[in-house]
């Protein structure tokens, strides 16, 4: 009995000297595009593209600074007064994220990565870690008003995991 067999190849090309001058870098670019063409379109040939290879590095190294902001805790807040219309009174102050360095350009800018790369879970608990800590150590200067400060809602972090952010911080 004759059987077929049918067989199919992804391919990816990178062409000398358009591309690369070395052996080296030509296997590299012909590798990301083989990569690309089994993501995108199995079964086909894909030339090497500088604007995609570009575009993921970018991808990659903002990646990358958001890393380093959640470990690094590159984050600190402004504190702007919630004021009681009332008496002209402070009640209370927002805490406003912002980043510690240059890689971003705001706190939206940070939450889409985030979220893009399923870690505002990760940017949650940064966020209260270091609200608590400004609040510990500042309540000296509080008294009794408030911080505010914006959660993302559809993360979620219930009070066992509050606590073990630091014992300390129960009396907050």
């Amino acid at each position: 009995p004759h059987e077929v067999v049918r067989i199919r190849a992804s391919c990816g090309v990178a062409i000398y000297p358009n591309d690369a001058m070395t052996s080296d870098m030509l296997m590299n670019y012909a590798s990301h595009a083989r990569f690309d063409v089994q993501n995108l379109n199995r079964g086909t040939i894909m030339r090497f593209s500088s604007e995609i290879y570009s575009t993921k590095a970018k991808l990659f190294s903002r990646q990358e600074r958001l890393d380093e902001l959640i470990e690094g805790k590159l984050i600190h807040f402004a504190f702007q007064p919630i004021v009681n219309l009332q008496d002209a009174t402070v009640a209370g102050y927002e805490a406003l994220m912002r980043p510690k360095t240059a890689d971003f350009s705001g706190p939206l800018d940070i939450l889409s990565l985030a979220e893009s790369q399923s870690k505002l879970g990760q940017l949650e608990k940064v966020t209260f870690e270091l609200i608590f800590d400004w609040i510990f150590q500042n309540s000296h200067r509080l008294g009794n008003r408030k911080i505010f400060f914006n959660t993302i809602s559809i993360q979620y972090l219930d009070i066992a995991e509050l606590r073990k952010i630091h014992p300390e911080y129960e009396m907050i």
